[in-house]
């Protein structure tokens, strides 16, 4: 079969979704209640208000309520770099919309560390370790 479209190119770099399901995969392995693009409403908007999706959420395994928040962001993009300007704001803000820590993850490299990073910077988060099963 002809395609109309020019072949794709192998990407150098690894894609946002791909450094989420390394995150997704150790955290779950680890032994926490993982989920990933987690829909957000804030309190007094319409039932169909779409306001947001974070990309993963850690869970309290009992309660199923939020424990921390991570941001996944691929190398290269405006909260990762150096200048960083807007990674405060955002984060400020998810904190705020979640009620829990948010912890920022840039690329693949910190997603490979992120148990380290994550149980050094939130030591309380060891609590909610548990070993499940994705239904």
């Amino acid at each position: 079969m002809r395609s109309i479209y020019n072949r794709a190119v192998f990407p150098s770099n690894r894609s946002e979704f791909e450094i989420q399901a390394v995150c997704f995969f150790l955290l779950h392995k680890a032994g926490y209640l993982v989920r990933g693009e987690v829909k957000i409403t804030l309190k007094g908007k319409e039932k169909n208000c779409r306001c947001g999706r974070f990309d993963l959420v850690i869970f309290n395994h009992d309660t199923k309520s939020m424990v921390l928040v991570i941001e996944v962001k691929k190398i290269g993009s405006l909260m990762c770099s150096n200048s960083g300007s807007s990674y405060p704001d955002q984060i400020e803000r998810y904190e705020e919309m979640s009620g829990c820590p948010c912890f920022l993850v840039c690329g693949i490299k910190e997603a490979n560390e992120i148990i380290g990073r994550m149980e050094r910077r939130f030591p309380d988060i060891l609590q909610y370790k548990t070993k499940w099963k994705i239904p």
